[in-house]
């Protein structure tokens, strides 16, 4: 990133990125999305039952979609108040990932609440 235009084209992406994230968690959190091995929160609780399927995709999606918004405000930030060099990579690479991986830990343990075979 030396110059700007590699900031500002850096931080553009993930803003989109972002709102790509925050988009596609709203049929998860509207119940929209069946359960499949394609889209949702795939994790084996998920796929012990359609009641499951829905608790955690709808609980998921909530937390993907602030984890979208969070994506896009740091890609605004770069975008805007570029960074420059080595803190510039590491906020564009490593931030959205961290903020994804932080979204999934509350996912996860609310799925340990839910039954771990169908019809109990």
């Amino acid at each position: 990133m030396n110059n700007i235009d590699d900031a500002q084209l850096t931080g553009l992406v993930i803003v989109l990125a972002g709102l790509l994230v925050a988009g596609i968690s709203i049929p998860l959190i509207l119940r929209r999305i069946p359960m499949n091995h394609f889209y949702g929160v795939r994790i084996p609780k998920s796929f012990v039952s359609d009641d499951n399927w829905y608790a955690i995709n709808a609980y998921g999606g909530r937390f993907l979609a602030v984890a979208g918004v969070i994506i896009s405000v740091v890609g605004l930030i770069i975008r805007f108040r570029p960074l420059t060099g080595e803190t510039a990579i590491v906020v564009a690479g490593v931030a959205p990932a961290i903020i994804l991986v932080l979204a999934i830990i509350p996912v996860l343990m609310f799925a340990r609440h839910l039954p771990s075979r169908a019809g109990k």
